[in-house]
C-alpha cells in the first residue's frame, strides 16, 4: 500500500516493523464524539507477515470481522438503554428545578409526555437485551435480534439526546454541561459497529 500524503497539520511518523516493511502512524485525528478516544490513520508499506504468524485461515479475515461485529453490536444495546435512562433522569431533575413563568418546566404536559414515551422505548430495548441474553445462553442464533437491537439503540439515543438537550435550553450547549457530552457521544451509536442503514439492510435479508 502506498503511504498517504500526510497533512502538515497532523504529521505522521514511520515505524519499522519487526518484519519487512514500515508502518506509518499519523498524529491523532480530531473528531466530534467520544473525545477520550484517540483515532489515528495507519498505513502499511511493503509489510510481510510470516506464515507462522497467520491468525485463522488465509482469506477469512473479513468473515471473522463480520462475526466479531455481532458481539460489538450486542454490547452497544445496554450502553444505549442505560445511557438513555440516565439522560432522562438528568433531564427530569433539571426540569423540576428550572422555573419559567413562576412554575417548574416539569409541569408542562408536553414535556412530560415526551419523557414518558422515551422511558417506554428504553424499557422495551432493555427487555430485548434480556431476551437476547436468554437466547445466547441457550446457544441460539441471535443475529436478527441483535441487529434489531442495534438499530433501535441508535434511533433511541438520537431522539433522547436531541430532545433532552432542547429541554435544557441554552445551558445544554455549554461544554461543561453533562447533557452536552451525552448528546455529542450518542451520535456515534448510529454509526459504530454498523450504520443504521446497514442494520436495516441486514434485517431486510434475514
Amino acid at each position: 500500500m502506498r503511504l498517504p500524503d500526510w497533512n502538515p497539520s497532523r504529521p505522521g511518523r514511520l515505524r519499522p516493523c519487526r518484519t519487512a516493511g514500515a508502518l506509518a502512524v499519523a498524529s491523532p485525528r480530531r473528531h466530534a464524539v467520544r473525545r477520550l478516544v484517540r483515532l489515528h490513520e495507519l498505513a502499511h508499506e511493503d509489510v510481510r507477515v510470516p506464515a507462522e504468524n497467520l491468525i485463522g485461515e488465509e482469506g477469512e479475515g473479513f468473515i471473522y470481522q463480520m462475526k466479531q461485529f455481532q458481539h460489538e453490536r450486542f454490547a452497544i444495546i445496554p450502553i444505549a438503554y442505560v445511557s438513555a435512562s440516565d439522560i432522562i433522569k438528568l433531564t427530569i431533575e433539571h426540569l423540576g428545578e428550572r422555573i419559567v413563568f413562576g412554575k417548574p418546566l416539569l409541569t408542562k404536559q408536553a414535556l412530560r409526555h415526551r419523557l414518558a414515551g422515551w422511558q417506554a422505548e428504553t424499557a422495551a430495548l432493555r427487555a430485548l437485551a434480556y431476551q437476547i441474553t436468554g437466547m445466547k445462553n441457550k446457544g441460539l442464533d441471535v443475529t436478527r435480534e441483535v441487529t434489531m437491537g442495534k438499530l433501535l439503540a441508535g434511533g433511541l439515543m438520537r431522539r433522547v439526546t436531541d430532545g433532552c438537550i432542547q429541554m435544557f435550553g441554552g445551558t445544554g450547549f455549554m461544554n461543561e454541561s453533562l447533557i452536552t457530552r451525552y448528546w455529542r457521544d450518542a451520535r456515534a451509536i448510529s454509526v459504530a459497529g454498523g450504520a443504521d442503514e446497514v442494520m436495516a439492510e441486514v434485517l431486510s435479508r434475514l
